[in-house]
Protein backbone atom coordinates (compact mmCIF):
# COMPACT_ATOMS: atom_id res chain seq x y z
CA UNK A 1 0.00 0.00 0.00
CA UNK A 2 2.13 2.88 -1.24
CA UNK A 3 0.36 6.20 -1.09
CA UNK A 4 1.24 9.33 -2.66
CA UNK A 5 1.16 13.06 -2.02
CA UNK A 6 3.10 16.00 -2.56
CA UNK A 7 2.91 17.69 0.71
CA UNK A 8 3.10 16.30 3.90
CA UNK A 9 0.28 17.42 7.06
CA UNK A 10 1.99 21.05 7.37
CA UNK A 11 1.81 21.79 3.66
CA UNK A 12 5.85 21.77 3.54
CA UNK A 13 7.69 19.95 0.23
CA UNK A 14 7.13 16.12 1.02
CA UNK A 15 10.16 15.10 2.22
CA UNK A 16 9.42 11.31 1.29
CA UNK A 17 10.76 12.40 -2.15
CA UNK A 18 14.02 12.83 -0.89
CA UNK A 19 14.46 9.40 0.14
CA UNK A 20 15.24 6.38 -1.97
CA UNK A 21 12.70 4.39 -3.98
CA UNK A 22 14.14 1.29 -1.90
CA UNK A 23 12.88 3.25 1.12
CA UNK A 24 9.03 4.24 -0.39
CA UNK A 25 8.71 0.65 -0.97
CA UNK A 26 9.86 -0.78 2.25
CA UNK A 27 7.72 -2.04 4.57
CA UNK A 28 7.10 -1.37 8.57
CA UNK A 29 8.32 -4.92 9.68
CA UNK A 30 7.68 -4.35 13.07
CA UNK A 31 4.30 -2.53 13.51
CA UNK A 32 2.42 -5.30 14.14
CA UNK A 33 4.14 -5.91 17.37
CA UNK A 34 4.99 -2.51 18.25
CA UNK A 35 1.26 -1.46 17.64
CA UNK A 36 -0.40 -4.73 19.79
CA UNK A 37 1.94 -3.63 22.45
CA UNK A 38 1.14 0.01 22.46
CA UNK A 39 -2.57 -1.05 22.95
CA UNK A 40 -1.78 -3.50 25.64
CA UNK A 41 0.03 -0.25 27.56
CA UNK A 42 -2.91 2.24 27.04
CA UNK A 43 -5.74 -0.32 27.65
CA UNK A 44 -7.49 -0.02 23.86
CA UNK A 45 -9.17 -3.03 22.59
CA UNK A 46 -9.65 -3.62 18.96
CA UNK A 47 -13.50 -3.31 18.97
CA UNK A 48 -12.54 0.55 20.21
CA UNK A 49 -10.56 0.47 17.34
CA UNK A 50 -13.24 -0.02 14.43
CA UNK A 51 -15.55 3.16 16.54
CA UNK A 52 -13.05 4.89 15.86
CA UNK A 53 -11.73 4.08 12.66
CA UNK A 54 -15.54 4.69 11.41
CA UNK A 55 -15.71 8.36 13.01
CA UNK A 56 -11.97 9.10 11.26
CA UNK A 57 -13.57 8.09 8.21
CA UNK A 58 -16.39 9.21 7.86
CA UNK A 59 -14.42 12.89 8.96
CA UNK A 60 -12.14 12.26 6.29
CA UNK A 61 -14.66 11.89 3.56
CA UNK A 62 -15.96 15.45 5.03
CA UNK A 63 -12.77 16.86 5.08
CA UNK A 64 -10.48 15.68 2.26
CA UNK A 65 -13.54 14.65 -0.15
CA UNK A 66 -12.20 11.39 -0.54
CA UNK A 67 -14.66 9.49 -2.55
CA UNK A 68 -16.17 5.79 -1.65
CA UNK A 69 -13.58 4.20 -3.47
CA UNK A 70 -11.17 6.15 -2.18
CA UNK A 71 -12.31 5.37 1.71
CA UNK A 72 -12.76 1.92 1.23
CA UNK A 73 -9.19 0.57 1.21
CA UNK A 74 -8.81 1.80 5.10
CA UNK A 75 -10.35 -0.86 6.86
CA UNK A 76 -12.71 -0.58 9.72
CA UNK A 77 -14.13 -3.69 10.49
CA UNK A 78 -13.16 -5.73 14.31
CA UNK A 79 -11.18 -8.69 12.31
CA UNK A 80 -9.59 -6.27 10.14
CA UNK A 81 -7.43 -4.56 13.79
CA UNK A 82 -6.69 -8.11 14.45
CA UNK A 83 -5.30 -9.20 11.47
CA UNK A 84 -3.24 -5.66 11.93
CA UNK A 85 -2.38 -6.82 15.26
CA UNK A 86 -1.12 -9.67 14.10
CA UNK A 87 1.09 -9.16 11.21
CA UNK A 88 -1.53 -9.89 8.52
CA UNK A 89 -1.64 -6.76 7.02
CA UNK A 90 1.29 -4.54 5.87
CA UNK A 91 1.89 -1.46 5.55
CA UNK A 92 5.10 0.70 3.59
CA UNK A 93 6.95 3.45 4.89
CA UNK A 94 5.47 5.44 1.99
CA UNK A 95 1.96 5.42 2.19
CA UNK A 96 0.94 8.37 3.79
CA UNK A 97 -2.33 8.43 4.11
CA UNK A 98 -2.44 4.72 5.96
CA UNK A 99 -0.01 5.70 8.46
CA UNK A 100 -1.89 9.05 8.79
CA UNK A 101 -4.54 7.10 9.66
CA UNK A 102 -3.31 4.38 12.00
CA UNK A 103 -1.89 7.57 13.95
CA UNK A 104 -5.49 8.87 14.10
CA UNK A 105 -6.83 5.96 15.28
CA UNK A 106 -4.23 4.23 17.91
CA UNK A 107 -4.05 8.27 19.07
CA UNK A 108 -0.28 7.79 18.70
CA UNK A 109 2.04 10.21 17.33
CA UNK A 110 2.82 9.39 14.08
CA UNK A 111 6.58 9.67 14.18
CA UNK A 112 6.91 7.05 16.71
CA UNK A 113 5.34 3.75 14.17
CA UNK A 114 9.18 4.79 12.52
CA UNK A 115 10.21 3.46 15.50
CA UNK A 116 9.78 0.25 13.25
CA UNK A 117 11.85 1.41 10.43
CA UNK A 118 14.47 -0.28 10.34
CA UNK A 119 14.76 -3.78 8.81
CA UNK A 120 18.29 -4.81 9.66
CA UNK A 121 19.30 -6.21 13.02
CA UNK A 122 22.84 -6.68 13.73
CA UNK A 123 24.67 -7.64 17.07
CA UNK A 124 26.80 -4.83 16.28
CA UNK A 125 25.61 -1.23 14.65
CA UNK A 126 28.26 2.04 13.43
CA UNK A 127 26.54 4.74 12.10
CA UNK A 128 27.52 8.35 10.32
CA UNK A 129 25.18 11.56 11.03
CA UNK A 130 24.37 10.73 7.18
CA UNK A 131 22.98 7.49 7.35
CA UNK A 132 19.88 8.45 9.36
CA UNK A 133 16.42 8.88 7.44
CA UNK A 134 14.56 11.49 7.39
CA UNK A 135 10.50 10.30 8.51
CA UNK A 136 8.09 10.95 5.97
CA UNK A 137 5.87 12.17 7.64
CA UNK A 138 5.21 13.71 11.46
CA UNK A 139 2.75 15.05 13.94
CA UNK A 140 0.42 17.70 12.32
CA UNK A 141 0.78 19.47 16.11
CA UNK A 142 4.60 19.94 15.38
CA UNK A 143 5.98 22.41 13.90
CA UNK A 144 8.90 23.56 11.92
CA UNK A 145 10.10 20.23 13.25
CA UNK A 146 12.55 16.87 11.32
CA UNK A 147 12.60 13.64 12.75
CA UNK A 148 15.94 11.62 11.39
CA UNK A 149 15.49 8.07 12.44
CA UNK A 150 18.49 5.30 12.29
CA UNK A 151 18.32 2.61 9.09
CA UNK A 152 19.91 -0.26 11.53
CA UNK A 153 19.03 -1.35 14.61
CA UNK A 154 20.88 -3.21 17.79
CA UNK A 155 19.69 -7.15 18.26
CA UNK A 156 17.56 -7.44 21.00
CA UNK A 157 17.75 -4.09 22.30
CA UNK A 158 15.53 -2.12 24.31
CA UNK A 159 16.53 1.64 22.90
CA UNK A 160 15.28 3.83 20.36
CA UNK A 161 16.84 6.85 19.19
CA UNK A 162 16.51 9.78 16.78
CA UNK A 163 17.97 12.89 15.74
CA UNK A 164 14.99 15.94 16.26
CA UNK A 165 15.89 19.36 14.41
CA UNK A 166 13.80 22.36 15.42
CA UNK A 167 14.00 25.80 13.29
CA UNK A 168 13.80 28.91 15.66
CA UNK A 169 9.87 29.19 16.63
CA UNK A 170 10.02 25.03 15.81
CA UNK A 171 8.23 22.44 18.34
CA UNK A 172 7.55 18.97 18.50
CA UNK A 173 3.77 17.93 18.98
CA UNK A 174 3.19 16.97 22.91
CA UNK A 175 3.20 13.27 23.45
CA UNK A 176 4.46 10.37 25.33
CA UNK A 177 5.93 6.90 25.63
CA UNK A 178 5.83 3.87 26.65
CA UNK A 179 7.51 2.53 30.41
CA UNK A 180 11.05 3.81 30.32
CA UNK A 181 13.43 5.98 30.34
CA UNK A 182 14.08 9.23 27.52
CA UNK A 183 17.17 10.93 27.67
CA UNK A 184 17.47 14.71 25.22
CA UNK A 185 20.64 16.24 24.65
CA UNK A 186 21.17 19.52 22.52
CA UNK A 187 24.00 19.16 20.21
CA UNK A 188 23.45 22.11 18.16
CA UNK A 189 21.68 25.36 19.00
CA UNK A 190 21.28 27.91 21.72
CA UNK A 191 18.50 26.64 23.48
CA UNK A 192 15.81 25.05 23.96
CA UNK A 193 12.85 24.10 26.57
CA UNK A 194 11.47 21.02 27.72
CA UNK A 195 7.94 21.14 29.00
CA UNK A 196 6.02 18.68 31.16
CA UNK A 197 2.14 20.31 31.39
CA UNK A 198 1.45 17.19 33.84
CA UNK A 199 4.04 17.81 36.44
CA UNK A 200 2.23 18.42 39.81
CA UNK A 201 5.75 18.64 41.89
CA UNK A 202 9.15 20.38 41.12
CA UNK A 203 9.94 21.98 37.59
CA UNK A 204 7.34 21.85 34.74
CA UNK A 205 9.86 22.64 32.56
CA UNK A 206 13.30 22.48 32.07
CA UNK A 207 16.24 24.91 29.42
CA UNK A 208 18.77 22.95 27.82
CA UNK A 209 22.12 24.78 26.63
CA UNK A 210 24.43 23.49 24.06
CA UNK A 211 25.69 19.90 25.67
CA UNK A 212 23.71 19.79 28.17
CA UNK A 213 20.84 16.80 28.43
CA UNK A 214 18.20 15.90 30.54
CA UNK A 215 16.81 12.12 31.72
CA UNK A 216 13.07 11.70 32.16
CA UNK A 217 9.73 9.14 32.68
CA UNK A 218 9.29 8.76 28.86
CA UNK A 219 5.25 7.88 30.18
CA UNK A 220 5.15 11.98 30.90
CA UNK A 221 3.31 13.86 28.24
CA UNK A 222 6.14 16.21 27.20
CA UNK A 223 7.18 18.70 24.44
CA UNK A 224 10.21 20.02 23.08
CA UNK A 225 10.29 23.77 22.10
CA UNK A 226 12.89 26.13 20.27
CA UNK A 227 12.27 30.06 21.36
CA UNK A 228 15.93 30.72 20.50
CA UNK A 229 16.83 32.18 16.98
CA UNK A 230 19.32 29.41 16.20
CA UNK A 231 18.01 25.91 14.54
CA UNK A 232 18.47 23.29 17.35
CA UNK A 233 19.52 19.83 16.75
CA UNK A 234 19.15 17.30 19.38
CA UNK A 235 19.82 13.23 20.35
CA UNK A 236 17.05 11.52 22.01
CA UNK A 237 17.28 8.04 23.29
CA UNK A 238 14.63 6.41 24.91
CA UNK A 239 15.23 3.25 26.97
CA UNK A 240 11.92 1.13 27.26
CA UNK A 241 11.49 -1.25 30.12
CA UNK A 242 10.52 -4.33 28.73
CA UNK A 243 9.02 -7.20 30.87
CA UNK A 244 9.94 -10.84 30.32
CA UNK A 245 8.78 -11.63 26.48
CA UNK A 246 9.39 -8.50 25.34
CA UNK A 247 6.14 -7.40 26.94
CA UNK A 248 5.68 -3.09 27.80
CA UNK A 249 4.36 -2.31 30.93
CA UNK A 250 1.46 0.12 30.82
CA UNK A 251 2.85 3.33 31.27
CA UNK A 252 0.21 4.20 33.76
CA UNK A 253 0.85 1.24 36.44
CA UNK A 254 3.95 3.44 37.29
CA UNK A 255 2.52 6.79 38.43
CA UNK A 256 0.26 7.84 41.50
CA UNK A 257 -3.07 8.39 42.01
CA UNK A 258 -2.00 12.15 42.23
CA UNK A 259 -0.07 11.92 38.74
CA UNK A 260 -3.15 10.22 37.05
CA UNK A 261 -5.44 12.84 37.84
CA UNK A 262 -3.04 15.70 37.19
CA UNK A 263 -3.08 14.00 33.34
CA UNK A 264 -6.50 13.74 32.85
CA UNK A 265 -7.38 17.45 34.10
CA UNK A 266 -4.84 18.62 32.19
CA UNK A 267 -3.65 17.37 28.66
CA UNK A 268 -6.34 16.20 25.71
CA UNK A 269 -7.62 12.53 25.54
CA UNK A 270 -5.54 12.40 22.28
CA UNK A 271 -2.45 13.34 24.29
CA UNK A 272 -2.99 11.36 27.36
CA UNK A 273 -3.04 8.07 25.34
CA UNK A 274 -0.09 8.58 22.90
CA UNK A 275 0.55 11.98 21.19
CA UNK A 276 4.94 11.59 22.16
Amino acid sequence: MVGTGPTNGNGSQDVAATASSSLAQKELRNLARFLAAWCDAVGVHPALLAERAEQVKRRWAREKGLSDAEIKRFGSSRPHFYRLLKGQITVDVGDRQMLQYLSEIFEIDVVQLFDTLADRVWPTVHLAPGDYIEAPLQDPAAKGARYLLPPEQLAGCPMHHLYIELAPGGSSGMHRHFAGTEMMRLDEGLSVTIRFPTRVRSRRTIELSRGELAFFDATLPHQVVNDSSEQARLFVSRNYELEEGGVVPAGDERRSDEQKSAVDANVPHAARHARP
